[in-house]
């Protein structure tokens, strides 16, 4: 399918130079597999060696091309020349119009190799960078050069990242717009069965399970968490429970925390989970305890868009995705006590729980869509080309959306 019959397909690389998964990996490989629905010519860049297995899961998630290039850090300058080669010869293969890089590397030699092309073609591709975390680049005068005059067009994840950077005051501001969103609300969605992870855990029926999702650092706040569970069942004797999803090394210090606490049959270890969607639709609520940073909180918007309401600290974009007492319920980071209240008051209220869900699942669909935020993507690409859409084009989608934070 091509997105609109009017339009040529577009040619895209999308460079991404990720070691491991994360979130410059993920809105990657979520707006490739976008981008190949609506029928453009899309081709994933994935860094050779260590980037392997990102490769894989791109793959395994539809991705039909992927390709390698070094992206080799520090100072190599053979591996450069490689890597610029190598995208000035897919620029000519394959008829490429954008350069889409998420990583600093990519940018770089992004840049570097649009350069050698501008000095032979009247029309090289156009540079897209995206930025997915909180903190700016430094303000030297490189960063300055490649934001303000060699890059078309940087796009924030969130409103957030993108006012980070204007408070340099060293970029300019027509150049940085922001886009949310990129959930696949058909694979994230209500309904799949979640009797199965519940039995496999034997987890009665009466009691409400809130689920999390994310590596076990401590950024992610796992033991404030634990603490706040410990709250509700002890202190409180509330019948909760906690599915915890994901993999890292501080696993075996949270269960060691919950042992302490004497909640250690309250908390289940899902560990990495393939069927992702139907194992956290065994939760009545999601939580999303992080401590700081956060530039994308994606798991934030893949709870919305399976309808379940969100006990969220109060961290990077989180009041962006969500408003407080609408689509869920937004606490201090840090503190075990507010986080707890607030899983008390969706464990004590099931009309709530429900309205909130219903509500995240809404805003979910009209704003975060993974098919919504390509179309927009893809007024972004034509506009840096030049070629104005047509009214009725998806592909001329506000570049913001209009709901403030």
């Amino acid at each position: 399918m091509v997105e609109d019959s009017k339009e040529e397909p577009l040619g895209i690389l999308q460079l991404m130079s990720c070691r491991g998964w994360n979130s410059d990996a993920w809105a990657a490989v979520s707006l490739t597999l976008g981008l190949q629905e609506l029928g453009h010519n899309v081709i994933l860049v994935c860094r050779k060696g260590e980037g392997k297995g990102v490769a894989e899961r791109a793959s395994n998630a539809g991705v039909q091309r992927v390709i390698f290039l070094s992206f080799r850090t520090g100072f190599a300058p053979k591996a450069w020349i490689y890597d610029i080669r190598g995208i000035v010869e897919r620029w000519r293969r394959d008829r490429i119009q954008i350069l889409h890089a998420h990583r600093g590397q990519d940018h770089w030699l992004a840049a570097a190799a649009r350069r050698l092309i501008a000095g032979t073609h009247s029309r090289p591709p156009a540079l897209i960078r995206s930025r997915h975390i909180l903190q700016p680049v430094r303000t030297h005068w490189l960063n300055r050069w490649l934001y303000n005059h060699a890059t078309a067009q940087t796009v924030t994840a969130t409103e957030t990242i993108r006012r980070g950077y204007m408070k340099t005051r060293a970029f300019q501001e027509s150049r940085f717009i922001m886009l949310r969103g990129g959930v696949d609300t058909r694979a994230f969605r209500p309904g799949p069965d979640s009797h199965e992870i519940r039995a496999q855990f034997k987890i009665p029926d009466g009691e409400i399970v809130f689920g999390m999702s994310s590596r076990f650092i401590p950024l992610k706040g796992h033991m404030d968490a634990v603490d706040a569970l410990a709250r509700l069942r002890k202190d409180r004797s509330l019948p909760v429970r906690l599915m915890m999803a994901g993999s890292g090394g501080d696993q075996e210090k949270v269960a060691v925390r919950a042992a302490e606490l004497g909640i250690e049959d309250a908390i289940h270890f899902l560990g990495f989970r393939n069927d992702l969607p139907a194992a956290l639709s065994a939760a009545d609520a999601g939580l999303f305890a992080a401590r700081s940073s956060e530039g994308t909180s994606r798991t934030v918007l893949e709870w919305m868009a399976l309808g379940k309401p969100v006990v969220a600290t109060d961290v990077g974009c989180v009041r962006e995705l969500l408003e407080d007492g609408v689509e869920g319920l937004v606490v201090p980071p840090e503190n075990p006590s507010a986080l707890a209240s607030a899983m008390e008051r969706l464990v004590r209220n099931s009309d709530l729980r429900h309205q909130l869900g219903v509500a995240s699942r809404a805003r979910a669909e009209s704003e975060y869509d993974r098919l919504v935020w390509t179309r927009k993507w893809v007024g972004v690409y034509r506009s840096v080309l030049g070629q104005t859409a047509a009214v009725d084009d998806p592909g001329a989608a506000p570049l913001m959306t209009e709901r403030a934070p």
